[in-house]
């Protein structure tokens, strides 16, 4: 290897030893021979560098005693809330946000000095996703749903704790009746002045009646643990060929959701004395 050659070998060696920045707060770059790979020796350090990990919590009270533990003293932890996935998202090493960041030891910064951002990593996350309460998913489930009377009694007697209004020994009464005159026939329908949907039927060359309320009432949390709503459920039906279908629907469904979980965001907001932002949150 000729002196000229070894020069400008030391020369690269020298550069691959040094980090190179290119412009002023951009990110420090190192020259490698070509075909070389960068390798992290993180994992034999006596500890990392920083903490990389999304904790995924499951209740509202351990989101809010996770972050209270590792958030950053200096105020750069923040909490976003998203609506449309009912989760919220605690990012301890976010972004930190003031004026004269960069100032020395001692100095202090000017009133009218500019807000400045001290960029971090984010990699460490705590996530909480409100659970629906089951007595929610089962209404949601059969939401509009149209079944037999039959698959409806016998559903909407599993239920009867859910109901607030009519009474408990009404709606079972109801149900019993459904499923006593499961093979009568239907001739038609008629609403009386209480509200009720009154049903003709025949059985067995006799004629009968059955009474079916216009709506319900629910009593029903729509997160698990949360606060019981009252839920109304409006009935609905169809006649073909002597043939009773029933279904409900739910009024405004959404709102409901919409109302749990700004109690859920507000207590935390409390809570951990921290801001929490509306976001969209990645689901990956």
């Amino acid at each position: 290897m000729s002196d000229l050659d070894l020069d400008q070998f030391e020369k690269l060696a020298a550069r691959a030893r040094s980090p190179v920045t290119l412009a002023e707060g951009g990110a420090p770059i190192v020259y490698l021979p070509e075909g070389t790979t960068i390798e992290s020796v993180e994992t034999h350090l006596p500890q990392p560098i920083r903490v990389k990990r999304t904790v995924i919590l499951t209740t509202r009270e351990a989101f809010i005693s996770y972050f209270q533990e590792f958030k950053n003293v200096h105020g750069h932890s923040r909490i976003f809330a998203d609506l449309e996935t009912v989760a919220i998202v605690g990012i301890l090493d976010d972004h930190m946000v003031g004026v004269g960041l960069r100032l020395g030891v001692g100095e202090a910064p000017e009133a009218d000095a500019p807000k400045e951002c001290e960029p971090m990593w984010g990699s460490h996350r705590a996530l909480y996703k409100c659970p629906y309460s089951r007595q929610w998913d089962a209404w949601m489930q059969m939401d509009r749903r149209k079944v037999s009377q039959l698959e409806f009694a016998e559903w909407l007697e599993d239920r009867t704790g859910d109901v607030q209004e009519p009474a408990g020994t009404d709606l079972l009464q109801l149900c019993t009746a459904l499923q006593i005159h499961r093979r009568v026939t239907y001739g038609s329908a008629t609403r009386l002045h209480s509200g009720e949907f009154q049903f003709s039927f025949t059985e067995d060359n006799e004629a009968g009646t059955v009474e079916i309320p216009s709506e319900i009432k629910l009593s029903i949390p729509v997160f698990q643990d949360g606060t019981n709503y009252e839920v109304t459920a409006r009935f609905r039906y169809r006649l073909a060929e002597g043939k009773l279908t029933l279904w409900y629907e739910l009024v405004e469904p959404q709102k409901y959701v919409e109302d749990a979980f700004a109690e859920v965001v507000a207590a935390v907001a409390s809570e951990t004395a921290t801001e929490v932002l509306a976001a969209k949150i990645p689901t990956a």
